[in-house]
C-alpha cells in the first residue's frame, strides 16, 4: 500500500508493457487495478491481472479479479491437527503435504482465444 511500492508496479507496466500480471496477492493485484487504469489500460481487455489468495473482498472490482484461491481454513486445520500429533507424540519426519487450490474465475484474465 505505500507509495513506493505503486510506483515500481508503474514502471513495471509502462516499461514492460505485458499482456498479463500473475501477482503475489489480491492486494498487489488491487494496485495493478489502479496503476494500469492510470496508465489508460484496462484491466480485462489490455491487461489480464491474476490475484494470488482468493480474498473475498476482490469481488467487488471491476472486472471481477480471476485469483487462486487457498483454502486457508483446511490448511489450518492441517497445521494445528500436526501440531498436536507431535505435542502427543514427539517430532516426526513426515514431510509436508499438497493441497489443492482452485481457479477462482474473474473477467480480469478472460480466456484466450486460440486457433
Amino acid at each position: 500500500h505505500d507509495a513506493s511500492a505503486r510506483a515500481e508496479i508503474l514502471s513495471f507496466l509502462s516499461s514492460a508493457k505485458p499482456d498479463a500480471v500473475l501477482t503475489g496477492s489480491d492486494m498487489i493485484a488491487i494496485i495493478v487495478y489502479g496503476a494500469a487504469a492510470e496508465l489508460g489500460l484496462r484491466v480485462g481487455r489490455d491487461l489480464a491481472v491474476v490475484g494470488f489468495d482468493g480474498t473475498a473482498g476482490t469481488a467487488l472490482l471491476h472486472p471481477q479479479l480471476t485469483s487462486v484461491v487457498m483454502p486457508v481454513d483446511e490448511i489450518a486445520g492441517r497445521v494445528v491437527g500436526r501440531a498436536l500429533r507431535q505435542i502427543e507424540r514427539g517430532h516426526d519426519d513426515d514431510p509436508g503435504e499438497t493441497v489443492a487450490t482452485w481457479l477462482r474465475e474473474g473477467a480480469s484474465a478472460p480466456p484466450r482465444r486460440t486457433g
